[in-house]
């Protein structure tokens, strides 16, 4: 059995050559799927339940398997097939299964563990709602993961980075200012678009659809999001629409639409060293505001500003509205906690006048107006102008 599951991962992991058919897994249903009557029949309906899946996510489906199974053999002595016979056994396997690498506290452990009881209900459909404590420790794993969340970015630091980040493009060199204003423009997407990091480092700019164009005809702007984390369940591509006129005109400046490959043209690591950097100049490194403090930053500023949650949960492609909610209120929460030292808001009066008269393009210049000269360095005063500009994606 363990062979024909090695067999079947080397498959998986193997070049495309050719398309793959449901019938490369006919070793996988076999080691699967009990002995019985009908188990030709049962064999030939798992594999055209797998059949529908793309590749990838077939193959996370057989890693997962293979890694249950192995777990089946050595902790308990038994073939993964003999305890699908009984579906009160396998809850209680499972459930072991589920605590035990969740003490591991291996970084792609949730991952792994989840697709292996996804496998295991698509080869073995009748155990779907059957597995209740299996599913219930799962959900228990995701709850403590979630509870970790990245702190969301407040608008005012957010504001301040894409100041900061256009300031440092003003005293470049041509190719790295075009990287400054790229990551800045990047910086607004995300959080106004309510983006994930590794989606926002994927566009291309055949993926942005500005106002004015035939094919759009909306004062808004549109951006295709492909092959996202949720695409089985909302499709590999999804759009997001992006509000702010601001933006807007600092994409029509770059030319983004032009770029064939990704927007984003360095490495992953660079984004996030750009941030980091900028997080070190504000003062603000301590709170461990990474790239994905984008999207928990941009929900909850629209839910601060009265959007509701199902509204919420269609901009932001959530899967399920009971996760967004407990995602709104740990993002809430941490925010409350996560107040800054005195030095480092002093020093934010200091220095966000100067970021905030980098944000606005040149055709935007009265759309929020100027700080007072008597109000530069009033705490209140810069977080209301950082408010209104957020606003304008509202």
């Amino acid at each position: 059995m363990q062979g024909s599951f090695l067999y079947l991962r080397a498959r998986a992991r193997a070049p495309q050559r050719v398309r793959r058919t449901c019938f490369e897994h006919m070793p996988y249903a076999k080691s699967v799927i009990p002995a019985g009557n009908g188990r030709g029949q049962q064999h030939s309906q798992a594999l055209f339940r797998l059949s529908r899946f793309s590749p990838e996510y077939r193959s996370r489906l057989i890693r997962g398997l293979t890694d249950v199974q192995d777990f089946c053999q050595k902790d308990f002595g038994v073939q993964l097939s003999q305890v699908l016979r009984q579906p009160k056994l396998a809850d209680k396997v499972f459930g072991r299964y589920v605590i035990k690498r969740h003490g591991e506290a291996s970084k792609s452990g949730l991952s792994l563990v989840k697709h292996a009881l996804l496998g295991v209900q698509h080869v073995m459909p009748g155990l779907r709602r059957r597995l209740v404590t299996a599913w219930e420790n799962m959900r228990v794993w995701e709850e403590q993961k979630s509870s970790r969340l990245r702190a969301p970015l407040p608008v005012p630091i957010w504001a301040f980075m894409v100041g900061l980040a256009r300031a440092h493009a003003r005293v470049c060199d041509p190719q790295e200012a075009r990287q400054w204003n790229i990551f800045a423009i990047l910086l607004e997407v995300g959080l106004l678009c309510l983006l994930r990091p590794g989606e926002l480092l994927r566009l291309k700019g055949v993926d942005f659809a500005l106002p004015g164009v035939f094919s759009l005809s909306q004062s808004q702007a549109a951006i295709r999001v492909v092959a996202p984390k949720n695409r089985r369940q909302f499709g590999a591509e999804q759009f997001v629409t992006l509000s702010n006129q601001n933006t807007i005109a600092w994409i029509r400046q770059m030319d983004l639409t032009a770029v064939t490959s990704c927007v984003w043209e360095a490495p992953p690591s660079r984004f996030a060293k750009l941030f980091k950097q900028l997080a070190l100049e504000l003062g603000v490194e301590k709170c461990k505001f990474t790239p994905a403090s984008l999207r928990p930053g941009g929900a909850t500023m629209f839910y601060g500003r009265g959007m509701s949650i199902p509204v919420l949960r269609f901009l932001g492609r959530w899967t399920v509205e009971r996760s967004l909610e407990h995602y709104i209120q740990q993002a809430m929460a941490v925010q409350i906690v996560n107040r800054m030292e005195e030095d480092t808001t002093k020093r934010l009066q200091r220095l966000g006048a100067f970021c905030l008269d980098m944000i606005l393009h040149d055709s935007c210049l009265n759309t929020v107006p100027r700080l007072p000269s008597s109000q530069r360095k009033s705490g209140s005063a810069l977080v209301k102008w950082c408010n209104t500009y957020a606003e304008l994606a509202c």
